[in-house]
């Protein structure tokens, strides 16, 4: 059988150093060897227009201090290649490099990379573009899924140039920056460059010192969280962003994530202080146009240091995460936010995972919000969970609504938030002693109520007489691309674990079964779960036991708790990250309170004119956009489930 005479050609000038067309490169390949030359074409080591993986990654690893990657009439259809250090690769106008169909089959296959590279130039002529295939890395049947398809990945290199070039459509990032022999990358300049459709970010800044973007594009980026246009998010840290600069930049059309997000979260007091600085950018028609997540760990010192965006011209919302007051410094100035096509407010303050800790260090220096909405706050603190407020939101802000423009109190506001969470932060969190639970008499299966899911941790009780036998219903729900099981472990009453279980996301039940050992509350226990779970029991006895807060990710539903026999006030309080609608409602379904589109806690309360005896009471909870956030405060046992008759009771049955 005769080889087929393209393929052959192909290897042979491979072997010999025939170039495109059938030139002969060799003299000019031996010259490039001895360093006589240090300028080289590309196709002088062959051109495959099928597959020229081995033709480009031989001319890179030539060694030529210049290599020109020249235009064949064809696109360069490569697999995975490697770059070298002390080298300039030129694109040429009109080269297109493209990721080769069906292959970089591996999550971590990458169209470029570079472990602790030096010296490197990527940089193109007229219109030069860098491509992978976003769409097919998606398909479930022929790669395994990821988000770490990068264009261009660079570990731990020094001194990187990246020119006028069209990075688009990767499996994960445009470019990603960050550690490899050493901790980060350094001196690595990006300028003139279009970032546009990834499926994570156009760019993850995670590790680098000395950085400068210069009048880029970051555009269209969509699929996997957080589907942004930059993000700088350091991992570890030893990490560090310092000295990163954002100048004249593009983000737009990134419609599921931030224009930019700079999350240094997993940074601590150890590391170095960051430095990231936006000057003359503009945000355009993306879901936020800048989030800041500087602080997550209460137990741990934060990170110092500084991110500031300076004139600036913002599409809508900015939105903060735990911005701590001992933590980095945040500073816009002459910025200016369209807030008028807004949802909330243009600045969104979260606060939930500051525990002993307060919220603060923003300051806003001639900053303006445009408005459509006269009444509106340019500024609101959405309390989710824990932390206090800080005196440290301070500055200059303006609200420019109908032709006015007018200086918002903001010392007057940030009094009016202190005092709000002071009172949330008062209230006593509620304690249950499980020995001293009351047992309803009959098993009860639960009559429909099965979208209040459950997310994050969680423990639910599961009260049993010793050689009962004992069924758990468990299922797992799938959200959006993460594919994960969600692990749980049965426990015993006295702690001991007595076997593990692993849901897949399809929504079909999963039984628990066993014969009680010893008499008391069995723990189905998830250290935490990215999925929706919903768990129930037939059988008397079951809750879900609030470890200081219960985080649920529901559709629509009810939860159940007791008030107890000589109880007369009492308090619930209810969080969303986005909206919710909730209400308390009295044991005959009543609605005594109502708060529609929450996204910051609300206290639920109320007082009973008879406190004779015990009620279920419940929060109806609908319309949830995403996560809601409970939390029970005392006289309230920490107690809820969706069945309202296998409840477990605190001084005595139901009257």
């Amino acid at each position: 059988m005769k080889m087929n005479f393209v393929l052959a050609a192909a290897i042979a000038a491979t072997l010999t150093g025939i170039g495109l067309y059938g030139a002969d490169y060799s003299k000019e390949i031996s010259e490039v060897k001895e360093g006589l030359r240090t300028e080289a074409n590309a196709s002088w080591w062959g051109f495959d227009k099928n597959d020229a993986t081995k033709c480009l990654q031989d001319a890179i690893n030539s060694g030529v201090k210049k290599l020109v990657v020249d235009n064949t009439g064809s696109e360069w259809i490569v697999n995975p290649i490697k770059l070298a250090s002390d080298q300039e690769i030129f694109f040429s106008n009109g080269v297109v490099i493209s990721a080769k169909k069906d292959g970089f089959k591996k999550i971590g296959d990458n169209l470029f990379s570079c472990r602790g590279g030096k010296n490197i130039t990527l940089r193109g002529e007229g219109k030069a573009i860098l491509q992978m295939n976003k769409d097919d890395y998606e398909d479930k049947a022929n790669y395994a899924l990821g988000e770490w398809r990068h264009c261009i990945n660079l570990g731990g290199c020094t001194n990187i140039v990246i020119r006028n070039l069209t990075v688009k459509n990767s499996g994960g990032d445009g470019i990603y920056i960050g550690s490899g022999v050493k901790p980060y990358c350094e001196n690595v300049l990006l300028e003139d460059v279009i970032l546009d459709a990834h499926n994570r970010l156009g760019m993850g800044v995670i590790s680098a010192e000395n950085l400068m973007i210069r009048r880029c594009k970051f555009l269209n980026t969509s699929g996997r969280s957080p589907a942004g246009g930059i993000d700088f998010e350091p991992n570890r840290p030893e990490e560090r962003l310092v000295n990163c600069v954002v100048e004249d930049c593009m983000f737009a059309n990134n419609l599921r994530g931030a224009g930019s997000s700079v999350s240094p979260n997993n940074l601590n007091s150890s590391s170095k202080p960051v430095s990231v600085t936006f000057r003359r950018c503009t945000f355009e028609n993306n879901a936020l146009s800048i989030f800041l997540y500087p602080s997550r760990n209460s137990a741990a010192d934060p990170a110092t240091g500084l991110v500031e965006f300076i004139d600036c011209r913002l599409g809508n919302t900015v939105l903060f995460h735990d911005p701590v007051a001992n933590g980095i410094k945040i500073i816009f100035k002459n910025c200016e936010v369209d807030n008028r096509k807004g949802k909330g407010a243009a600045f969104s303050i979260i606060c939930k995972e500051a525990q002993r800790r307060f919220i603060g260090n923003i300051y806003f220096d001639n900053v303006t919000v445009l408005e459509d909405q006269a009444s509106r706050e340019p500024i609101a603190v959405k309390y989710q969970g824990s932390g206090d407020i800080a005196d440290s939101i301070t500055g200059i802000l303006n609200v420019s609504s109908n032709g006015k423009t007018a200086q918002f109190n903001l010392p007057e506001f940030v009094k009016r938030k202190q005092a709000e969470v002071f009172r949330i932060n008062s209230q006593k969190p509620a304690v249950v002693d499980l020995a001293k639970l009351q047992i309803p008499a009959s098993d009860v299966p639960r009559d429909n109520n099965s979208e209040v899911y459950l997310r994050g941790k969680f423990t639910f009780l599961q009260y049993a007489v010793k050689g009962q036998e004992i069924t758990i219903e468990p299922r797992a729900v799938q959200v959006g691309n993460y594919t994960g099981n969600t692990e749980l472990k049965l426990e015993d009453p006295d702690g001991k674990a007595v076997k593990t279980y692993s849901l897949p996301p399809d929504g079909k039940v999963y039984p628990i079964t066993f014969s009680a050992a010893s008499t008391g509350f069995y723990r189905v226990l998830c250290a935490g779960t990215v999925q929706r779970l919903d768990i129930t029991s037939k059988h008397r006895g079951n809750a879900i036991l609030i470890n200081n807060f219960q985080t649920l990710l529901p559709i629509r539903g009810k939860i159940y708790f007791q008030v107890p026999a000589g109880v007369r006030e009492f308090c619930v309080a209810v969080a969303a990250d986005a909206d919710a609608d909730a209400a308390l409602l009295d044991p005959s379904g009543k609605v005594v309170m109502e708060h529609r589109e929450i996204n910051s806690m609300q206290l639920f309360s109320a007082t009973r004119t008879d406190i004779s005896k015990s009620e279920i009471w419940s929060i109806n909870i609908s319309k949830a956009v995403w996560h809601v956030t409970l939390r029970f405060y005392a006289p309230l046992a920490p107690l809820f489930s969706t069945n309202p008759y296998t409840l477990p009771l605190v001084n005595g049955e139901m009257k």
